[in-house]
Order: C-alpha cells, then structure tokens, then sequence
C-alpha cells in the first residue's frame, strides 16, 4: 500500500510538471529583416497555426541571426528551423491569427504579397524558395497577440529615385506576446513543413541551443559594425527581402510587391514624427550609393558577413561554421613571442570549450574567448617585433564580439493572403 502511495505521488508531481510547462508567460522580441508569414497545413501538428519568420541570407549586409535569453547562440547555417517548447515543434497556443495586442499603440508592418506558381496556389511554398535562395526561416508557435518594439519612419516608390510617398512610422521591430511557455527552448532543423520531419529532427550540437525560458527570447538579425545616418543595410536588403517573395525584377515594373519597390529610410524623425529625407536639401543624397539602383536578386551560396577571413587566422566565427577552431595558429603566434604559458594555456582550455559547442557557440563563452585574445595583444605589444602579431589578434577578437541590434532600421513584412494573379 505503502508503495502505491508513493507511486501515485510520484505520477501526481509528474503531471503537475506537465502541466505547469507551460503556465510561464514570456516575449519573443523580433528584430531584423523579417518577412512573416502565417501558415497552416494538415500535415502540420494537426492544421495547428504557426508564424513563420523569414530572412534572407545574403552577403556583406546583416549578421546571422542570434536567439538570447541573455545568453545565447549565432544561426550560421541557412535553412529552416523550428523554435520548440521543449522539444515539441509547433506547439498549440490557442491562437489562430497574428493579432494586435490590445492595449498598445498599433503596429504598422509593411504588407506584402508572394508571387503564385499557379492560379490554384494559395500558400507560399517556401521550401521550394528555400533550395532556390539562401534564406533563414524560423517556425514559431502561433502568438496570443504581438505590440511593436520600436518602429522608424520611411517611404517608398515604385521607382528608384522618384516619387517617394507615404512617410509613416514602420514596425522595425516587433515583441510577440504568448500567455503559455515552456520551461525551456530548442532548435530542430527541418527539411519540410511537417512536424513528423521537425520533431523527429534531433536536438542541433550537443544541447547548445536549449534555452531557458527567463520571459524574454530574442531573435534579432544585427546590423552591420559600420552604417552611416543613410542606412544603407536597409536599403541593401529591401529587394533580396522582396525577391523571396517574387522574382521578378523591380527595375522592370513588373514585381508583385511594385508599389513597396524601393524604400528611403528617414535620416532623422521630429518630435512630431515626420521624417527628414535624403532628398531635402542641403541633405546629401543617399541615392548614389543605394544599392537598389542594381536589382539584382541575390541566390543561394552567399555568405553573411560575419564569416569574413583574415589573412593569417581565421576569425572564430568562420572556424566554428566548419566544425572546429584551430587553436594551433594563435598559440604558436603567442609561443614565438615567447607569451606567459598561462595565458596560452586559457585560450586552448577555452577553444576546447567552444568546440564542444561547435556551430552554436554560446556568446558568453565567445566574449571570454575575446576577452583573453585581447590579454594576448597586450602582452604581445611588449614585446620585440609583436606589434603586427597584437594587430591580428585585436582584429580576430573584434570579430567575436557582437553589436547592438536596435539601431536595424528594416520594416518588418507580413505576407497577406494569396490574391488571385494573372
């Protein structure tokens, strides 16, 4: 009787457990160049509804993205991933639509349309964008509401150069709102849009990517290290944005999405909220640098930014994307310069660290990385001919580090329903 007792205890607490998983409230704060989409599909935990956010992968202009609770890890590899709460993709939220949060000034997405293969299509097929173009796309359970993070003034025109109209604050970046969390986050890759293909996905690198859920998850696409007051990563970015959704050139008039063709990002807002443009004299013109001017769609194999190689060492982004991080180059460097032992034996100690996280490095292990390859240039500075040496360690520890994303100035996109197209 005795063990009964403790038994049904034990199954008592365990369901309790269950059911308090999910009773934690929490945010995902969204920043970057986004483009939602909110998707349903039999074959998708039972037609349960889900908001899909999507990236373009492009070279030069954005890091990859970061999830963070405080800390966190870099998405390096492209693809399509599903956010779990737990290990369960698509979690039923009771939500069946991005709704407004009641309460909060009214965000303002830029709302756009993707280009049907057919007469009879009416959902977006994104995996088939997905092997045509490089892009980040991320399966979130479905908010119980959504409120805007911050938001910028812009304007756009269906002609480069000309005819700008509509200056309003835009939604740059969003917090979605859930009443039920789980203990804890995971990423799965997915090949499909199936939860039978992302929940019997494993868990990606050794556990890496589980994150506790403190309330506030983010996932945020930073801006480049240097922009200047005419946003260029904005204006770098609005068409690899729009050629997921349609190919069609924008200098030929004939995208889907023409009359959001091209986009002028205030250079400053008044107290009042109106926008000051490039155009408006004595403001130099941001046009003759804008890269919209090109149009040209950006396809697959490009590389973000942030995997960039120095000469002589690889930076530690780019290292831990194929696999591993070579120590060996840094600590013969240190070793010529005849630097403390110690010092050389924390970096290997930590390089083992990182490579055990290997593809989803944690940030907090990234920054300590920096932080003694910063120790290193300052001990090599002291030394005969180390000067050259410190040069290429201060740059690989700049690489680590990441910058503040709130400066993205990107309106946020929210695909509407498939309208019949010619």
């Amino acid at each position: 009787m005795k063990a009964r007792l403790v038994i049904l205890a034990c199954l008592v607490t365990l369901l309790s457990s269950v059911a308090h998983a999910l009773d934690n409230k929490f945010d995902i704060i969204l920043q970057g160049p986004w483009i939602l989409y909110q998707y349903h599909n039999a074959n998708l935990n039972k037609d349960t509804p889900v908001l899909i956010a999507i990236a373009p992968r492009v070279n030069t202009i954005y890091h990859a993205p970061i999830l963070s609770t405080g800390d966190g890890y870099t998405v390096w590899d492209g693809g399509i991933f599903c956010l779990t709460f737990g290990q369960e993709c698509a979690t039923i939220t009771g939500a069946k639509s991005l709704v407004p949060s009641p309460g909060y000034a009214k965000p303002n997405l830029l709302p756009v349309y993707f280009k049907n293969a057919t007469a009879a299509q009416t959902d977006w097929d994104l995996v088939s964008v997905s092997h045509t173009q490089s892009l980040f796309a991320f399966i979130l359970p479905m908010p119980n509401g959504y409120s805007n993070e911050s938001i910028w003034n812009m304007q756009f025109s269906s002609k480069f150069g000309q005819g700008y109209k509509g200056d309003a604050g835009r939604s740059i970046g969003l917090q979605l709102h859930y009443d039920a969390g789980p203990v804890y986050f995971d990423l799965k890759k997915c090949t499909d849009l199936t939860t039978n293909d992302c929940n019997n996905s494993v868990p990606l690198k050794n556990r890496t990517t589980t994150l506790a859920n403190t309330g506030t998850l983010e996932l945020i696409m930073k801006a480049p290290d240097s922009d200047d007051i005419c946003d260029y990563h904005v204006r770098s970015l609005h068409h690899p944005m729009l050629h997921l959704l349609d190919g069609a050139k924008l200098k030929d008039g004939q995208n889907i999405n023409q009359d959001y063709g091209y986009v002028d990002p205030a250079r400053s807002v008044d107290i009042n909220g109106k926008g000051y443009y490039s155009d408006v004299p004595p403001n130099v013109s941001c046009y003759l640098k804008d890269a919209q001017q090109n149009d040209e769609p950006l396809l697959g194999g490009a590389v973000i930014a942030a995997n960039k190689m120095h000469k002589t060492l690889l930076t530690v982004a780019a290292m831990l994307k194929e696999g591993t991080i070579d120590i060996n180059p840094i600590e013969n460097l240190l070793r010529d310069l005849h630097i403390d032992a110690a010092l050389i034996k924390e970096i290997d100690d930590e390089g083992k660290i990182l490579n055990k996280e290997s593809g989803f490095p944690r940030l907090s292990d990234l920054s300590r990385f920096a932080e003694l390859l910063h120790l290193a240039a300052d001990a090599a500075e002291k030394k005969n001919g180390g000067h050259s040496a410190a040069i290429k360690l201060r740059e690989l520890a700049s690489d680590v580090q990441t910058k503040n994303g709130a400066d993205c100035r990107t309106a946020i996109m929210l695909v509407q329903p498939a309208v019949q197209q010619p």
